[in-house]
């Protein structure tokens, strides 16, 4: 026997019977003609009350359709007696091409009628007639309409269409809603029941008996993901926790991934960097725009080290940040501390990096000749400040070695760079800035929208080739 709704028992409940349904006549002022029956619902019986103020029409019998007004019948509750869907007043279900509808003369043959709406309507007109509640989303979307649709005509019709304030809905159309709701409805319930099973393997088994129950990840139902990414062509935003979740689930599976979908993994590997270098010039750029101090900017390459990665020629990775390179005297004071220390990955080879500000001058005023610059005074410090942080690392290495159990660092060349200023814009003076720099043998300084551009050069370079870019291949070549 079919489970009753919460509604149905307790109309079963009920001593008076109710609710109530009363049947009308249409009948033609001239014609004297029997149009149609119209059923209206009442929680009070019409027998002895007469016809109840709040009495509603709530079916109306054609040959051609039945029209049916959703309400509320749920006494009490908000919106009692009005219709569930809106502004949707009315749904007609038009007659089979084959038969029409038999006007009904008593409360049984209501009933028979009902019968035969399609799958997905409700049937009984004392728990309201209209959708199934799992199929209210339907109408509930319809009304979010801009065009005030009143009325919802279920036909035979090929395509959904929209005439003046109705809405035509063919009945495959509606079917194939259904049948997508009831699928989707059927999924959470498989993923709610693995969530249940996993649950309690791990609450009664594993905690009474765990030689038998060992732990065991958890397995979502076959298809769940593809699911929540509709197959790959669903856009998906998540929540923060969320984002995490997922990161976590692919590091967690990225073995299996390599073995059955390398392709896809790459591609992965390669569209995330994308959009990580993307952030991240995006953050560097923001923060060009500002009047920045050097802590703000050593707090930047502290947490992105690969950015000043960048400024070598060969392959380097970030070995300390504020690190002490010696030159304490004996009184304790006069200690050197290189904003960063970097050593080569192939070979250990240690080298020293100073950060100064974008707005850092690295001219000083126009020397003697009108189009001769000599650098600055910060510049000329920083460079005579890395030089010194230089000699005391060298003096110091193999303590430093001995004391932090790094064996594989060295001292060949320990190149030194110093990050500062931005790119001056006029030709003289980028002239200048070139000649100092590059007479220069033991210190290399590099400009902030130089690294800038590196990073930019490189997120390009990661970007698949744009359509047409390799057109010229395909012509005969001109020699």
């Amino acid at each position: 026997m079919a489970s009753l709704t919460r509604t149905e028992y307790n109309q079963l409940q009920r001593e008076d019977g109710g609710p109530f349904l009363f049947l009308d006549s249409d009948i033609h002022p001239e014609t004297l003609e029997e149009l149609g029956v119209v059923a209206y619902f009442s929680d009070v019986s019409f027998e002895q009350d007469g016809f109840p103020e709040d009495a509603k029409p709530i079916l109306y019998v054609t040959p051609e359709a039945l029209e049916i007004y959703p309400i509320n019948v749920k006494k009490g509750t908000l919106g009692y007696l009005a219709s569930p869907y809106g502004r949707i007043e009315r749904i007609v279900v038009a007659r089979h091409k084959d038969y029409s509808f038999d006007l009904p003369n008593a409360l049984e043959e209501v009933d028979d009628l009902l019968a035969q709406l399609p799958a997905g309507f409700s049937k009984n007109w004392r728990s309201g007639l209209g959708f199934k509640w799992e199929y209210r989303f339907i109408c509930e979307y319809i009304a979010k309409l801009e065009v005030s649709i009143l009325t919802v005509v279920i036909d035979g019709g090929d395509s959904e269409r929209i005439d003046g304030q109705t809405y035509y809905l063919p009945l495959s159309r509606f079917h194939w809603y259904r049948k997508q709701i009831d699928q989707i409805t059927n999924r959470a319930r498989s993923i709610a029941r693995a969530r249940k099973d996993y649950f309690f393997y791990n609450e009664i088994l594993r905690v009474h008996d765990s030689a038998n129950f060992p732990p065991k990840p958890f397995k979502p139902p076959l298809g769940v993901m593809a699911e929540l990414a509709g197959g790959g062509e669903t856009e998906v935003q998540l929540s923060a926790s969320d984002k995490k979740a997922v990161v976590q689930i692919v590091a967690d599976n990225v073995e299996e991934l390599a073995a059955g979908e390398p392709a896809r993994l790459l591609q992965l590997k390669e569209d995330i960097e994308v959009v990580t270098l993307s952030q991240l010039i995006e953050q560097f750029s923001s923060m060009l725009g500002k009047l920045l101090d050097e802590t703000r900017w050593q707090s930047f390459f502290a947490k992105n080290p690969f950015v000043l990665s960048l400024a070598f020629s060969v392959p380097f990775v970030l070995f300390q940040k504020q690190a002490y390179a010696g030159g304490k005297r004996i009184d304790g004071k006069g200690g050197k501390h290189p904003d960063f220390i970097y050593s080569a990955e192939k070979t250990g080879n240690l080298a020293i990096v100073e950060i100064k500000k974008p707005s850092t001058p690295l001219l000083g005023a126009c020397y003697r000749e009108p189009d001769v610059y000599a650098p600055s005074a910060e510049l000329v410090g920083g460079v005579a400040q890395i030089l010194s942080q230089r000699l005391a690392l060298r003096g110091s290495l193999a303590d430093l070695k001995d004391t932090s159990n790094r064996y594989d660092i060295q001292g060949y060349s320990t190149p030194c760079i110093v990050v500062a200023g931005s790119t001056p814009t006029e030709r003289e003076k980028q002239r200048g800035f070139e000649l100092y720099r590059h007479a220069l043998t033991d210190v290399s300084i590099i400009t902030f929208d130089e690294l800038l551009a590196r990073l930019v050069a490189i997120r390009d370079a990661l970007k698949p080739p744009t359509s047409g870019t390799n057109e010229h291949f395909d012509s005969e070549p001109p020699f």
